[in-house]
């Protein structure tokens, strides 16, 4: 078998066979239609949620938006001449894995225009879901919520993926949230949200009661342009590894920096503010051991809250453990 190398001939990324109403995601659009349609005259309250295939690998992009960009005009990333300095050893082995080592940027600016058509694709299919509510007299009656699971690496820091890393790339996913008579439109937050909080914020605008112990909160006072004293001011998450490796991770960020723990490699600390790229690894650096410890208590506190097993862990064990064992103490 003839091994097919990316940025050749690989079909890894290009124009799809069948054409757009042939696609999961014009498909996907069509049955919301089709439930829009079917419940607009119930005269009760219902939810309906759509899940589309793409962006993801392999971005097979349907005419007319596979030549919609110009590879040309896509700016290199800061982050692409990442050279892993520091860095859990993971972060080469999925680029190898991936057999990406040796995209340049030409390879990626190719890529990257296919998958720019593949989003736009996409946000026409969401544009036929809202014209359909505005048709059923819908719209300004419906709280229409848009997110992701993942984001994906697409060339920074030389990746590609999801990959085992947690950098922004992947977990700054989108989140839009339209509300008639309660958003501003066009209005941003910058408030820490995490995906975890979607299901108690909805409940509470569908006027259901939100059960206790959640990792999440719901996000309507910030909806309604609110920002409560005791609003968070970090944002943590976790990462378990998917096909290749079961790589546990986890991450508290705020504003101003960033705190990775990774059990079996590196610790990661990167200052968001001056290198938001993420390509410096400060947390070996003496010089930022009191930040490394302060980022520390911060995400020792949730796994306490959260009940997290990591700390059983034998690798977790040391300072971080000394850390939880005398935070669980008070």
């Amino acid at each position: 078998m003839q091994r097919l190398e990316w940025g050749g001939n690989a079909p890894f990324c290009g124009g799809a066979t069948l054409p757009a109403e042939d696609q999961q995601e014009y498909w996907a659009a069509d049955r919301t239609i089709d439930l829009l349609e079917k419940n607009a005259g119930i005269g009760k309250p219902f939810m309906t949620f759509s899940s589309f295939f793409g962006p993801h690998f392999p971005y097979a992009v349907p005419a007319p938006y596979d030549t919609m960009y110009d590879p040309d005009q896509v700016d290199r990333w800061p982050n692409f001449d990442e050279t892993f300095e520091g860095k859990p050893l993971i972060q080469q082995k999925e680029m190898l894995r991936w057999n990406a080592g040796h995209l340049t940027w030409k390879d990626w600016q190719k890529v990257i225009a296919y998958y720019w058509g593949y989003v736009t694709f996409i946000d026409d299919q969401i544009a036929r879901i809202l014209d359909k509510l505005k048709q059923l007299g819908l719209a300004e009656n419906t709280v229409v919520v848009y997110s992701a699971d993942h984001g994906d690496m697409q060339g920074s820091h030389r990746l590609f993926n999801k990959a085992m890393v947690m950098y922004d790339e992947n977990f700054h996913i989108p989140l839009i949230v339209r509300w008639p008579r309660v958003t501003q439109p066009g209005s941003t937050c910058a408030s820490f949200v995490n995906v975890v909080d979607l299901m108690p914020t909805m409940l509470e605008v569908g006027g259901v009661a939100v059960p206790s112990g959640l990792d999440g909160r719901s996000i309507v006072p910030l909806l309604k342009g609110q920002a409560p004293e005791d609003w968070p001011d970090d944002v943590y998450a976790e990462y378990h590894g998917y096909e290749s490796a079961l790589c546990t991770q986890r991450m508290v960020r705020t504003s101003s920096w960033k705190y990775i723990y990774n059990p079996c490699f590196e610790d990661e600390l990167y200052d968001v503010i001056s290198d938001p790229g993420e390509l410096q690894n400060l947390a070996g650096k003496l010089g930022y051991k009191h930040v490394l410890r302060r980022m520390k208590e911060r995400m020792v506190k949730w796994l306490i809250r959260t009940q997290d097993t990591i700390v059983e862990d034998d690798n977790w064990k040391g300072s971080s453990y000394d850390l939880y064992l005398a935070e669980r103490e008070k």
